[in-house]
């Protein structure tokens, strides 16, 4: 080989290595630029789809809060079935804690028992933390289906939850004393002993006494009706008394229930002086028991009940809120009977109600009926009609 080829041949080796190099460096870079082109793209389609994906997000919820809504305003007219529809709607687009809780209470108005106890257990697995009113619907629930121990332990649930809850707390003994009845043991009873003097002399000239023993027992209806007190009396003697009264009057019974000694016994056990309601829970307390009274004084225990209240205090003793059987009927009794006996007082109320936490909600729980009562009570106002025309504003009535 001529020296020239030879020199050809070595030029062409080194001409094609530096290419080789040159490409090993240059391939690197256009594989990076590729893959940094395909990343954006990719990234452009994908904020493409999220942004649909989350308009179809906030469309859906939309159109579930506007069905709920729907389910709402149907519940305040009474058609619960047509807001259960609703509920159910709103639970098919976007499953919510809401709808279920909302659903549940419908269900309770129907007494569509099981559906209540679903719509709660499925509103407690989204939400656990969504507060008391699930496990007392839950509560209510199971106490009619039989299911006591349980429902005792959803009130103990929703105690946690507010535990100065009077309302709660009276649900919880109502559903105890099923449990104690389903189990054959003595129900809890609040027991008095009250003795009463007898005029009657015997021979000897001596003036007898008869035991009286009061047993007070509170007879539950459902959750939104009252609860009543029943007073039963026993009269006790002595087995001497007893032989005595048996020889004189063979048809005499110490089981007869005298009418005398029911009303001296229930007026002693009724006379006790009311004490200042420390909390939302002792105020609860001390106006039911003064709701329960069937005598024509019912008005006035309810009224001195208010009046034992400090209006500066109601905002801090009811910040837990009002029930709405308790709100109601504590409007009726401001504007119908405490309105004619101190007016100042009155209005007082009337403008610190509406300011109470969770008014517009109890309001709205408030079933149909009541709420026309309220309607009515409003309306037959004869003084202070501008004061309480502002004040019926606050309640939208």
């Amino acid at each position: 080989m001529s020296p020239s080829i030879a020199l050809d041949a070595v030029r062409t080796a080194r001409a094609s290595a530096d290419a080789v190099r040159a490409l090993n460096v240059w391939l690197p870079d256009v594989k990076a630029s590729d893959d940094a082109l395909r990343r954006a793209s990719r990234e452009v389609e994908f904020a493409g789809e999220m942004s649909a994906s989350g308009q179809r997000t906030r469309d859906d919820a939309a159109d579930a809060d506007a069905a709920r809504e729907r389910g709402n305003a149907r519940y305040r007219q009474g058609a619960y079935g047509e807001a259960i529809d609703a509920y159910t709607e709103s639970l098919r687009i976007a499953p919510s804690a809401a709808a279920h809780a909302n659903r549940a209470m419908a269900r309770l108005k129907l007494k569509d028992y099981n559906g209540v106890v679903e719509d709660c257990d499925a509103c407690a697995a989204l939400e656990p933390d969504y507060g008391s009113k699930v496990y007392h619907r839950r509560g209510v629930a199971k106490r009619e289906l039989g299911e006591y121990l349980e429902s005792v332990m959803d009130f103990e649930r929703a105690l946690r939850l507010e535990p100065t809850s009077g309302f709660l707390k009276e649900e919880r003994k109502k559903s105890q004393r099923a449990f104690e009845l389903e189990a054959k043991t003595r129900p809890t009873q609040t027991r008095y002993r009250v003795r009463i003097d007898d005029d009657d002399e015997d021979e000897g000239g001596q003036t007898r006494s008869e035991a009286v023993a009061m047993e007070c027992v509170r007879a539950d209806d459902d959750m939104e009706s009252e609860s009543e007190e029943e007073v039963t009396i026993q009269r006790s003697r002595s087995t001497a008394d007893a032989a005595s009264a048996a020889e004189q009057s063979p048809a005499a019974s110490i089981d007869v229930v005298n009418t005398d000694l029911v009303k001296a016994a229930t007026k002693i056990a009724t006379s006790k002086p009311l004490a200042p309601p420390r909390n939302g829970a002792e105020f609860e307390k001390t106006y039911r028991r003064a709701m329960k009274l069937a005598s024509s004084s019912s008005s006035d225990a309810r009224v001195d009940v208010l009046r034992l209240v400090p209006v500066a205090k109601i905002p801090s003793m009811f910040a837990g809120g009002l029930d709405p059987d308790i709100l109601i009927d504590v409007t009726t009794t401001v504007i119908r009977d405490m309105l004619a006996i101190d007016p100042p007082c009155a209005l007082e109320w009337l403008d610190a109600l509406p300011k109470l936490p969770r008014f517009a909600v109890s309001l709205a729980l408030a079933p149909p009926p009541a709420r026309d009562v309220l309607v009515r009570v409003f309306d037959a106002v004869v003084i202070e009609r501008d004061a309480v025309a502002r004040a019926r504003a606050a309640f939208a009535l």
